[in-house]
């Protein structure tokens, strides 16, 4: 009877070596796979979301001149027209203190 538990080994570890080789062949060929998978997705995603980039450019600066305050100063003076009496001389305005008298 040993030569039956000796064949029982030795059937025993060849199989579980086998079994170690196809597990072992089975993930690296897994692996190979979710690699690809991953070089297409990127792939994928590359076409559907293209990337945008933006670069800054300087622009031409622009030359603007600026006017000098004493240049000439354009002011517009109200006027003051008394429609009661018909007077339209202007001499009616009674208020000296007015900065906007017509003279």
């Amino acid at each position: 009877m040993s030569s039956v538990q000796s064949m029982r080994r030795f059937v025993c570890d060849r199989l579980t070596a086998a079994a170690q080789e196809i597990l072992g062949a089975y993930e690296k060929k897994i692996e190979g796979y979710e690699a690809e998978i991953a070089r297409q997705r990127r792939l994928l995603d590359a076409v559907l979301t293209p990337e945008l980039k933006l670069h800054r450019t300087e622009l031409p600066q622009r030359h603007v001149q600026k006017l000098e305050e004493d240049d000439e100063v354009l002011v517009i003076q109200p006027q003051h027209f008394d429609q009661g009496d018909g007077n339209q001389s202007g001499d009616s305005i009674q208020d000296d203190n007015n900065p906007y008298k017509c003279d």
